[in-house]
């Protein structure tokens, strides 16, 4: 049989680039990665020929780098509640209006304690 990529392993190094390939597509999609971070296969193919060089061994490498996952970053205030230590994420004091909120406007308060 000729030696080619697509014969090696009798078609297992195809299916592992398949496989890895079907890794990198869905890191590419994934919105928790940043779309600029380059993506690559590496396919290494080591042949370690024995003492007398008629025979040896193959060993094929498919291997991924993939985007990492994006860091998430949020305010957090410490303190202690009931006398242990506790954090507590620190919520936004004006959330985003939602869609279809129309035009509500916060609650002010007067200097007399009413609302507007």
């Amino acid at each position: 049989m000729e030696f080619t990529l697509e014969n090696l392993g009798n078609g297992a190094v195809q299916e592992q680039f398949d496989h890895v390939l079907q890794q990198v597509l869905a890191n590419i999609e994934d919105p928790n990665t940043d779309w600029k971070a380059p993506r690559s296969i590496t396919l290494v193919v080591k042949l370690l020929p024995n003492e007398d060089r008629g025979q040896g061994k193959m060993v094929v490498t498919v291997t991924p780098t993939l985007a990492p996952i994006k860091p998430f970053s949020n305010a957090v205030m410490f303190g202690r509640i009931e006398g242990k230590p506790a954090a507590r994420e620190v919520d936004r004091l004006f959330p985003d209006p939602k869609p279809g909120a129309g035009d509500k406007k916060p609650y002010i308060l007067n200097k007399g304690g009413t609302t507007e």
